[in-house]
């Protein structure tokens, strides 16, 4: 019985111990401010290419062609409000 006893408190304690260090863990990531999203940037052929944009905070840290591409038709147009700064989007 005391052996149960034993491991059950054990069990308990190792518990406590990862939900008290879970917090410092993830908090870290979450005050960096980085985040990344897609984009599609089209041209004036209405060629556009999918790319993986990477920021921290307003500051643009890697720009990655994804490797997708479509050739829309001619006669499409592009509805996205575009910004000169990828990194200061609300979307």
């Amino acid at each position: 019985m005391k052996k149960i006893v034993m491991i059950s408190i054990l069990i308990v304690l190792v518990a406590a111990l990862l939900f008290s260090i879970r917090p410092f863990l993830t908090g870290r990531v979450i005050e960096t401010n980085q985040y990344s999203y897609t984009t599609a940037i089209c041209d004036e052929n209405h060629y556009c290419e999918d790319y993986i944009i990477e920021c921290e905070g307003p500051t643009l840290i890697k720009f990655t062609a994804t490797g997708s591409s479509i050739q829309q038709e001619s006669n499409w147009t592009d509805n996205r409000n575009e910004t000169d700064s990828y990194c200061n989007r609300t979307n």
